[in-house]
């Protein structure tokens, strides 16, 4: 079956403005100079992008688990994700460069851009990655983007190339060293 070429070209389109929403929305929560926490990601303000958008938690030092994902993920994955590790879009001998950024991305609270291909089924896609903080000031989450374009919707795809695309933001963000709480030790009945 041959694809609508106007459909085609407005997929690609729409799958752009995801990526850049999810861009904005994130370097806007992050303009205070410092990372983004998970509590503050709000569905309702990138309700365009969420077919292409997914969260993920941080499991060790350079994987992460889909927790929740929009169905153009779903449908990359060819099942529900949620509890599905992020590599499993990749083969085996792709997953080693794409395991190394991720590391990087977690260590050094960089974004990452990355280009996927499928070789054999002329596939291709760019992922976005974000990292956010946790309530402990560490980074263990991930806001993410996925966009797909070539042949065919046949599902799962295994990208079989990554390349990770140098950032453009030089400065790297921290997260925020959460505040101490005070908290009443000793209560004497005085009033």
């Amino acid at each position: 079956m041959i694809g609508n070429p106007l459909t085609d070209m407005r997929l690609r389109l729409h799958g752009t403005q995801a990526l850049r929403t999810i861009e904005s929305y994130w370097t806007g929560l992050a303009c205070g100079g410092h990372l983004p926490r998970r509590s503050q990601i709000d569905p309702a303000a990138i309700q365009d992008a969420l077919e292409y958008a997914f969260l993920a938690d941080r499991i060790g030092a350079c994987h992460a688990r889909l927790r929740v994902a929009g169905g153009a993920v779903a449908q990359v994955f060819g099942e529900d994700v949620a509890g599905v590790l992020l590599s499993m879009i990749l083969t085996p001998s792709a997953r080693s460069r794409f395991d190394a950024g991720l590391r990087d991305c977690f260590e050094t609270g960089q974004s990452l851009e990355i280009e996927l291909c499928a070789s054999q089924r002329s596939i291709t896609a760019r992922m976005t990655l974000y990292p956010l903080c946790n309530e402990e000031a560490r980074v263990m989450h991930l806001l993410g983007c996925l966009v797909v374009s070539g042949a065919g919707p046949a599902a799962p795809v295994r990208f079989d190339d990554v390349a990770i695309v140098a950032s453009e933001r030089p400065k790297r963000l921290r997260c925020e060293t959460p505040r101490p709480r005070l908290r009443l030790v000793v209560d004497n009945g005085r009033p």
